[in-house]
């Protein structure tokens, strides 16, 4: 459940709310260096996430510890 609520989240960036018709009709793809940069970005923000929730837990962990 939470994978898709993750996928969710990033189809609602901004990078997906561009509109793909142009004003003029045209029909506008990211390219595919665009689609890279946007999942690096994705991913490189979900392991900083990951890494602040490990500092967090081992915080909590060692504040445990000690009021034992």
């Amino acid at each position: 459940m939470r994978t898709i609520q993750r996928g969710r989240e990033a189809l609602n960036s901004k990078f997906f709310d561009e509109p793909l018709i142009s004003e003029d009709g045209k029909v506008v793809i990211p390219s595919p260096r665009a689609i890279l940069e946007h999942e690096e970005r994705h991913h490189a923000n979900t392991i900083e996430q990951q890494k602040q929730l490990l500092i967090e837990k081992k915080k909590a962990s060692l504040a445990l510890d000690n009021a034992a």
